[in-house]
């Protein structure tokens, strides 16, 4: 299992994770940075719905792990 796959899993478990490794695995599946205002991020995917993420916390909230999780299940 390569780290990537571990961290997609960590992402379908639930599990902390740091905004890095959030944006590194939007990345993987195809998203860009859309707009970046202070401590917010935005991240787009063309005909997909956008996803704004406050990274000035070492740990992403739940609700942000549950919208990159939906990210992943598209």
């Amino acid at each position: 299992m390569t780290k990537r796959d571990k961290l997609v899993q960590k992402i379908l478990d639930m599990k902390p994770i740091s905004s890095n490794d959030a944006e590194k695995i939007l990345m993987y599946f195809g998203y860009s940075v859309v707009n970046r205002e202070g401590s917010h991020i935005t991240y787009g995917k063309l005909n997909k719905k956008h996803i704004t993420l406050v990274v000035n916390k070492k740990e992403m909230k739940y609700y942000q792990i549950k919208l990159i999780q939906e990210a992943i299940n598209e």
